[in-house]
């Protein structure tokens, strides 16, 4: 079974090789337009990675406890959901997130303005930061769940 972690791993190898270009030619006169090339491609799957490393496993999590996330507020999507639940839910990990996806989302869909350095690096220091969060949230969001079946356990005896 994958580790959705190893995302992040993945990301911060990315950060430490950023500054070689295996396919760069030494003789040849585009090197530095290829090398900014090169990494720009290096940063932009940096913050991709870094936002699915967390967002899966937070999605996993929830499936395999079979956890509902229901926003009090409105959302668009899938992600948007589990962010917006996660924002009302537990601050600092919603935030991180929504961070988070915002990197990502310039990081897959718009090739302007460039992606830099700076941004691979906080989409890393964000994704740690979420799992962090999401580690002290493990405790709070399955104790929900105990309360919620007791709750419902309670009321399916009164009835019989």
């Amino acid at each position: 079974m994958f580790n959705w972690k190893d995302y992040l791993l993945f990301s911060e190898k990315l950060l430490d090789i950023e500054d070689t270009n295996p396919n760069s030619n030494p003789n040849d006169e585009n090197k530095d337009s290829q090398n900014s090339d090169v990494k720009e491609a290096i940063y932009r799957t940096i913050c991709s990675r870094s936002y699915y490393s967390i967002f899966k496993e937070i999605e996993d999590f929830f499936k395999e406890n079979n956890l509902p996330y229901n926003p009090k507020r409105e959302y668009k999507g899938s992600h948007d959901k589990l962010i917006t639940f996660l924002e009302e839910e537990s601050q600092e990990l919603g935030e991180c997130l929504r961070e988070l996806q915002g990197l990502r989302v310039k990081a897959d869909y718009y090739r302007h303005p460039p992606l830099i350095k700076r941004s691979a690096e906080r989409a890393v220091k964000l994704a740690h930061k979420a799992f962090n969060a999401f580690e002290k949230s493990k405790k709070q969001f399955l104790s929900r769940k105990r309360s919620q079946n007791a709750n419902y356990h309670s009321y399916r005896r009164k009835k019989r």
